[in-house]
């Protein structure tokens, strides 16, 4: 009742006050291309304007003649806002004249159809001239205090006296921090036609608006595990819901920066869209509004680039399988190793005149008994050192998805919510046959963290975990890891880097990543190239 009783009062002041329409002279074009340009605004706009038809007519091509695409509505009493198509939002910038008699009622369309929320920008034009008193100066700033107008709001207002010759005008900027507080002014800069548009800082929102004035804001924290809620900064048990207790302190700073306060939520999966379109866990959410931030890092995938907004982070993590190298004579007959193909026929062949010569030999030299043979002791001892290192070697022969699917190694995959949803999600057909021969249908494969490493320890077995997981639980097999990628999907991680090996794992060093053989371990991207 109170809002409606101001919003009228708003309105009864504007009316007996209002002033005469802009001329909008070239004062007023040159002040438009200004704005527009110096703000990045849109290359086109639309102007909600009440001038004559003649000076709506060079006003067209004085636009044109600057390379501005517009749209220009001299009667706009029934204009109303389209909010179906979000796809060219950024592409909308708005002026309007507050001095005409619409502009009030096409104001308060605009702010029920959310159109003063990002990416839109507007730029409304005040003349002061006939304004006596600082309340009749405020009233379209005392209008918007109960507009939705927040921090990552664009509105600019012109103040000037249009009666001036080559008077200046005050550009300013307002927002309210959240629903909870009231209008905030700020001082963008001035314009005149000698200088042209001095902003006092080229700092974005983001950056000026940093002081949200304790609003309580509300997130989400993604749990599978219920304990994780008592140890989300005493760093126990890290690798259960890692992702979350990694995030939470990056929140935690966020929220103070901004000067804000916040409340979570609790949720057992980050999200997925249903066969009705609508989003389970923190991704529905953030989909119907309920929370402001998400709480967890979450995988970039495309069919959530419509429904949220993602911040980029730094630390990269990926799923990949990960296990010890299987030793040679685990993938191949080791007694034909020695040599290569042709090798063995070269030798058959060499045998073969060899035998002929030998025995021709022995018919002659039969007295020499103990050289007859030294060139086949010595082909002898050459094959036996060589069955000997190759006993002793590791293979490399599985570089793809699709030998890994050939090989014979026992599969253990990480039990949690992503992996068990994104695998039935492979459609591609190498990853799509993986997952129907090794995952589908097979309840014992999943497994938690502690019982992955000790299949990686104790067996040929391999498993598809997270890399931050594995190259910290694993510090003492690192030499001998193969990872393979199944998802190359990056997030925020804190435990990826170096620095937080060498300052938690006992005697790290970098060069201790490589194998028995000097090899390091192979990297094979998700579409099966390897990247060493």
């Amino acid at each position: 009742m109170i809002k409606k009783f101001f919003m009228l009062w708003t309105i009864m002041e504007y009316l007996f006050t209002r002033s005469e329409s802009l001329v909008i002279n070239d004062h007023y074009k040159k002040l438009i291309i200004d704005v527009t340009t110096t703000t990045h605004a849109a290359s086109s706009f639309t102007a909600f304007l009440c001038t004559s038809p003649d000076e709506a007519v060079q006003l067209s091509k004085d636009m044109t003649n600057n390379y501005k695409i517009h749209n220009l509505q001299n009667n706009f009493k029934n204009y109303e806002f389209s909010v179906d198509n979000n796809q060219v939002a950024h592409q909308l910038f708005y002026i309007v004249d507050f001095q005409c008699e619409d502009s009030v009622n096409l104001l308060i369309k605009a702010n029920l159809s959310q159109m003063f929320l990002a990416p839109r920008k507007w730029l409304i034009l005040q003349d002061l001239t006939n304004s006596t008193s600082k309340l009749s100066q405020n009233k379209l700033i005392n209008l918007f205090n109960d507009f939705d107008v927040y921090p990552d709001s664009e509105v600019y207002i012109a103040q000037g006296y249009q009666s001036k010759i080559n008077n200046s005008i005050e550009l300013l900027s307002l927002y309210r921090p959240s629903p909870y507080r009231n209008i905030v002014i700020e001082n963008r800069g001035i314009w005149d036609e000698q200088n042209g548009l001095r902003l006092n800082n080229h700092d974005p929102s983001s950056r000026r608006r940093r002081n949200l004035q304790q609003t309580p804001l509300k997130s989400c924290l993604v749990v599978t595990n219920p304990d994780t809620l008592n140890h989300l900064t005493d760093a126990k048990d890290k690798f259960v819901d890692t992702i979350t207790k990694v995030n939470y302190p990056w929140i935690l700073h966020i929220v103070n920066r901004i000067n804000a306060t916040i409340n979570f939520t609790v949720r057992d999966t980050w999200g997925y869209q249903d066969d009705n379109g609508s989003w389970s866990g923190m991704i529905g959410l953030l989909d119907r509004g309920e929370i402001d931030i998400g709480g967890t890092a979450t995988f970039l995938v495309s069919s959530r680039i419509g429904v949220v907004d993602y911040v980029q982070l730094y630390t990269p993590t990926k799923s990949k399988f990960i296990f010890r190298r299987p030793p040679l004579s685990y993938v191949r007959n080791l007694f034909t190793l020695p040599f290569s193909r042709s090798v063995w026929m070269t030798i058959i062949i060499f045998l073969s005149l060899v035998c002929l010569i030998l025995y021709i030999t022995m018919k002659w030299e039969t007295k020499h008994i103990c050289e007859n043979h030294l060139a086949v002791v010595h082909l002898y001892a050459a094959y036996s050192a060589n069955i000997v290192a190759n006993i002793q070697r590791t293979s490399d022969s599985i570089q793809t998805i699709s030998d890994l699917m050939d090989s014979s190694l026992k599969i253990g995959i990480h039990d949690i919510v992503y992996n068990r949803y994104y695998f039935k999600k492979l459609d591609d057909p190498v990853r799509k046959k993986f997952y129907d021969t090794k995952v589908k249908d097979k309840s014992n494969i999943w497994m938690n963290v502690t019982e992955g490493v000790e299949v990686i320890a104790n067996s040929q077995g391999h498993r598809t975990t997270p890399s931050y997981v594995a190259f910290t639980k694993t510090e003492r097999l690192i030499g001998a890891l193969l990872t393979f990628g199944v998802f190359i999907l990056e997030l925020i991680w804190h435990y990826c880097n170096d620095n937080y090996l060498k300052n938690n794992i006992p005697d790290f060093d970098r060069n201790s990543e490589k194998s028995v053989d000097e090899k390091t371990p192979s990297i094979v991207d998700f579409d099966g190239t390897s990247l060493e």
